[in-house]
């Protein structure tokens, strides 16, 4: 529980307004974790492993002039906040889990 693969590499300069501003996106794919979820009886009494893939942007130019885990994506962090997610959620339905919040 609570694993994931290796992290594809950053793909740089992802424009995502009219002011030219950019950004990185970082993924994480086939973080795994437990969940109780579904609609039958019987999904609702055990876990079941899911696997999610993440796209997280972060601003380009933060991180590498400042050289701070502060300023781009905290792998550690995120694992923690989306297990923690998976623990708590309360949601039936797989398709609701994306729209509840990490923080």
């Amino acid at each position: 529980m609570g694993r994931f693969d290796p992290i594809r590499e950053v793909f740089p300069k992802v424009s995502y307004s009219d002011d030219a501003s950019s950004m990185d996106i970082v993924y994480i794919e086939g973080l795994t974790g437990q969940t109780v979820i579904g609609i039958d009886q019987s999904e609702l009494h055990e876990a079941q492993t899911v696997r999610l893939s993440l796209a997280i942007g972060v601003p380009s130019l933060r991180a590498c002039v400042s050289d701070r885990i502060e300023d781009t994506v905290n792998y550690a962090a995120v694992r923690d906040a989306v297990l923690g997610l998976l623990s708590s959620h309360g949601v039936q339905l797989l398709r609701c889990l994306p729209s509840r919040s990490l923080s």
